[in-house]
């Protein structure tokens, strides 16, 4: 939520930046900064989750490269391989399964997540977690029902994607099948 109320301080038409632009010189009122957060391809929504989920997976990939042999990469330098034969031959398939992972933890909390998309998305078309919040919200009884539904079906969504991970053949990323289910 700090992160979606710090980009609507910064790039909202009355942000920072908008101000910083109008002092400037570059724009003619802030007001013609263009929308980059509550606009209808949610690009605040897009920004707000990759400044948010970035240092997870870049995290996740620094612990990966950090326990990775350097045997591996010295055979392949001296069986003659580029830095970039090294890192498709050898390092990515090493580090694949990890960072296929933390993608996978970051599309479930993305695909779930209310708080950013409510505070940085339009009121439509809105993110199935806001529609879902709003109809459990409604005065209409009749909404609630709707909602536990829409829920619903976004779990078992999540769940079909992890359980597609999951059986994912281990040819695919150089890994071989997990055994989490």
């Amino acid at each position: 939520m700090a992160i979606a109320v710090g980009l609507v301080t910064l790039l909202a038409p009355s942000g920072w930046v908008a101000r910083g632009l109008f002092a400037l010189g570059l724009i003619a009122a802030p007001a013609d900064f263009p929308a980059l957060v509550y606009d209808g391809y949610g690009i605040g929504i897009i920004l707000a989750y990759v400044v948010k989920e970035a240092p997870f997976v870049a995290v996740v990939s620094t612990a990966l490269l950090l326990r990775l042999d350097e045997e591996y990469l010295s055979v392949a330098r001296t069986l003659g391989a580029s830095s970039w034969q090294q890192f498709r031959h050898v390092t990515w398939p090493l580090i694949a399964p990890g960072v296929a992972s933390a993608a996978l933890m970051v599309f479930a909390f993305v695909f779930a997540a209310f708080d950013t998309p409510f505070l940085l998305g339009r009121p439509y078309p809105s993110m199935l977690s806001v529609v879902a919040q709003r109809r459990y919200l409604s005065i209409e009884l009749a909404d609630r029902p709707v909602a536990v539904a829409m829920a619903l079906i976004m779990t078992a969504l999540a769940a079909s994607v992890v359980w597609a991970y999951v059986r994912m053949p281990g040819s695919s990323l150089g890994r071989e099948r997990p055994a989490v289910f």
